[in-house]
Order: C-alpha cells, then structure tokens, then sequence
C-alpha cells in the first residue's frame, strides 16, 4: 500500500527555498510574470495557498486583512515575520527544543535561557541562510550523467556519500524549524489540501520543460 504524503510546515520551507533558487529576482514574484512560465507560476501558486494554511489561518481573528496581506507574501515569510504574530508562550516547543539542544552540546553556564520573539526570527533567518546554502551541496551531483571514467565513479561516490552524512546531521534543523513555522504542528494531505483550500494539483514534473 502506498504510504500518503503528510505536508507539514518543512514543505512549504523547502518549496520556497527551491522556488527561490530557481527564480532569484523577487521582482518576478507575482502571478502576472510566472503566468507565462507553468512550472514555477504552479510551485508559487502552492506556495501561497501553504502560506494561507499554516501562517494565516489560524491568526485571522487577531490580524488584519492589510497584516495578512503581508504575512503570505514570500518576502515576508523570508524575513520571519509570521513568528511575531503569536505570543511567546505558543513557541513553548520550540524553546524547549532550543535549549535541551545547547544543554546537551554546549557549555553555557553563562547563557539565559530567556528567548523572546527577537531571537526566534534570529534563529529561523539564520537557519534559513543556512539552509539555502546546504541544498546547494546537497543537490551538487544532481542532472550529472554518470560516466564510465573512474574520475567521474570517485567524485560521485565521495560527493553523496559526504551530502548523506550531511542530509542525516541536518534533520535537527528540519524539527526546529518545524515548531517555529508550525507550533501547533498542523499536517495536511494532498487531498484534504486540495479539497479544502484549492490546492493546485497538476503534476509539476510532467510540464517542467526547465
């Protein structure tokens, strides 16, 4: 039996990390421009609507309609600005997570524990900087045709079996983030997505001529 897939706030983080590393102008961030290029005006579309779900909708009784405007939009969620829309005591997760983690791996007898809202948009920019950069090494051998050569078998090999260790090491980054973008850790199928807010379902690989 097929195992469904379960979208969670990680999804729409790693959707806009990859919608902005194959559409770096912001200035081509806008329905009008992405009209004329499907895959992407898809992937931007999906984007908004898992923007609307988990940054949005449970906030719309204490935002306004100018603020939601605002918190959906990918410049937006880039710079954090969603995390200031609850109080402090929703990130309770979040926080807990933040200082097990530097309990169990650092020495910080003179650190408070204190965090407020300033500090987790510290953490998720910082994180998501990070981030871009490790999808980078990740991807590297991606599209590369393997060739006969010993060279090409020896680089191949060394690079993913280096991201592997790396994809591993990095799941940490994946739970913090997790309870930042998403504290009360809502999680949708594909087919309550598209049921309930109009989830774009074409199929992206099968009209992606990039």
């Amino acid at each position: 039996m097929k195992k469904v897939k379960v979208y969670t706030a990680i999804d729409l983080f790693e959707k806009v990390i990859d919608f902005i590393a194959m559409t770096p102008n912001s200035a081509d961030w806008n329905n009008d421009v992405l009209k004329a290029n499907p895959p992407r005006y898809i992937k931007f579309q999906q984007i908004e609507i898992l923007m609307e779900v988990f940054l949005v909708q449970e906030n719309e009784n204490i935002i306004s309609s100018e603020t939601k405007q605002k918190s959906i939009s990918i410049q937006s969620f880039l710079a954090g600005n969603f995390i200031k829309l609850k109080a402090i005591k929703e990130y309770s997760k979040a926080i807990k997570f933040i200082n097990v983690y530097v309990d169990n791996n650092t020495n910080k007898f003179h650190l408070s524990n204190q965090i407020h809202l300033k500090e987790l948009v510290f953490i998720f920019q910082r994180l998501l900087e990070f981030k871009k950069l490790l999808n980078k090494i990740l991807c590297f051998n991606s599209g590369y045709l393997l060739a006969g050569s010993i060279s090409d078998v020896f680089t191949i090999e060394l690079c993913n079996s280096i991201s592997n260790k790396l994809h591993k090491e990095s799941e940490d980054i994946d739970k913090i983030l997790e309870l930042i973008i998403n504290p009360k850790g809502l999680s949708f199928t594909k087919k309550e997505l598209i049921s309930k807010f109009n989830y774009p379902s074409d199929n992206i690989i099968d009209i992606d001529y990039l």
